[in-house]
C-alpha cells in the first residue's frame, strides 16, 4: 500500500525537529517472565503489554494488561493484577514477580480473534472495562469492515466480568469503519461520551488524502 502525503506535508517536515521531550517519568517495567497466570495452564505469557489501571485503594494498584500466551494468529486475552503503589514508586515493579489472571478472552463473534488494549475506568462505583475486539471480520482480506469493535464490559467481582456492548457507528458510516480503537468512556452528570480511535477503509477516504 501507498500512502499518499498530506497537505502541508512538505512545510512541516521542515520544521520537524528529530529528538524527544519525555513529558513523564517512566517507573519501571514488567517483563512476562515475572507474570504467573494462575488460572490457565500456561504459566507465564509469551508478552503482556497496553496495560491500563485503576487504584483499588491508596495503596494498591489494579493492573489490566493485554497478554498473548501463544503465536498462533496473535490472539490476545486480558489479565488482572494488583501491584503495590510502593513497587511503582520505589522502582520494585523491575524486579518482583507478580501473580495474574486471566478475565477476558475471545468468547463472542466479535472478539473471537482477540481481546485487545484494555482501558479500565469507573463510573459511578462501578467498574468498567473498553477493549478492542477482534471479530469474525478480522481475517479476512482484503481487510472487512467492522474488523475491530470497541466492547465495553462491567466487573462483577473483580476477577468476573459481563460483556454488555458492542459500539457501533450509526448510518452510512457504519459501512466504512474497518478498525475501532482505543475506546474508553467518560460520564459527566447525566451524559456519557465514548472516546475512540476508528479507522477507515481506504476505498472509503475522501479524494486526495
Amino acid at each position: 500500500m501507498t500512502w499518499l502525503k498530506a497537505v502541508g506535508y512538505s512545510d512541516a517536515a521542515k520544521l520537524r525537529v528529530f529528538e524527544t521531550r519525555d513529558i513523564v517519568k517512566r517507573l519501571g517495567a514488567i517483563a512476562p517472565n515475572r507474570v504467573f497466570i494462575n488460572n490457565y495452564p500456561i504459566a507465564n505469557p509469551i508478552a503482556i503489554f497496553n496495560s491500563s489501571f485503576v487504584l483499588k485503594d491508596s495503596q494498591v494498584a489494579e493492573v489490566y494488561a493485554r497478554i498473548i500466551i501463544g503465536y498462533y494468529l496473535y490472539v490476545s486475552a486480558i489479565v488482572r493484577m494488583e501491584i503495590p503503589v510502593s513497587d511503582i514508586l520505589e522502582g520494585a515493579i523491575n524486579i518482583n514477580h507478580y501473580s495474574s489472571e486471566i478475565v477476558a478472552y475471545p468468547s463472542t463473534k466479535y472478539d473471537i480473534w482477540g481481546c485487545e488494549d484494555p482501558r479500565v475506568y469507573f463510573i459511578g462505583d462501578k467498574l468498567y472495562m473498553t477493549y478492542a475486539g477482534r471479530s469474525i471480520h478480522y481475517l479476512k482480506k482484503p481487510r472487512a469492515i467492522e474488523s475491530v469493535l470497541p466492547i465495553t464490559a462491567v466487573s462483577n467481582n473483580g476477577r468476573s466480568w459481563t460483556k454488555l456492548y458492542v459500539h457501533v457507528f450509526s448510518g452510512s458510516i457504519r459501512e466504512k469503519v474497518v478498525h475501532d480503537k482505543d475506546a474508553f468512556i467518560l460520564n459527566v452528570g447525566s451524559d456519557s461520551y465514548l472516546f475512540h480511535r476508528p479507522r477507515t477503509s481506504r476505498r472509503h477516504l475522501p479524494p486526495g488524502l
